[in-house]
């Protein structure tokens, strides 16, 4: 038991800087995107690189900063009949959609981002959205880390859940 709470101690510090080098992104994004504006309305010469930047940036601070959005519980939900559900019956929603649909999502995204970052490293592919042309190998390998730690996150609150569900019926069965 001690080595899973290792993992999740170091899950979830890992996921607490990442969010918080998103966050730092955040600041330069603001940065870049405001000079070009400047660049471009004040000096009519925008700067060619900014857009392409951007977006990679964008997706930096999208995949660095999910993990830790999952540990605060801050994702959107449409709670037209989970808020209605006893705190057992919301336990057991969470456990079946997550060992049933979204862990096994998440898990076949993670492969499927990681042969793909391979592939780009290997093949050297470059972005053409731009005459800057960089490697797109580094932000795929941003976003894989990303993705891995997220879903390391989400069976960390899975694993969580479980135990509730099993103290909450070992403790009815003490009673009886």
């Amino acid at each position: 038991m001690n080595f899973l709470k290792t993992i999740e101690k170091s899950a979830r510090t890992l996921s607490k800087w990442m969010s918080y080098i998103a966050a730092g992104l955040v600041l330069v994004l603001i940065f870049l995107i405001c000079a070009d504006v400047i660049a471009r309305y004040v000096f009519n010469s925008p700067i060619n690189w900014v857009y392409e930047m951007s977006y990679i940036i964008g997706a930096t601070i999208a995949a660095m900063g999910i993990g830790q959005l999952m540990l605060d519980d801050g994702n959107v939900r449409v709670d037209l009949f989970y808020v209605k559900f006893s705190e057992k019956m919301k336990l057991w929603v969470d456990v079946i959609f997550s060992v049933f649909i979204f862990i096994p999502a998440y898990s076949f995204l993670a492969k499927a981002l990681i042969k793909n970052c391979v592939t780009a490293f290997n093949t050297g592919e470059t972005s053409v959205i731009t005459t800057w042309y960089p490697l797109l190998w580094p932000i795929k390998a941003i976003i894989c880390i990303g993705v891995v730690v997220y879903l390391i996150d989400y069976v960390i609150i899975v694993v969580g859940k479980i135990v509730k569900l099993v103290q909450q019926y070992k403790g009815k069965e003490n009673r009886t």
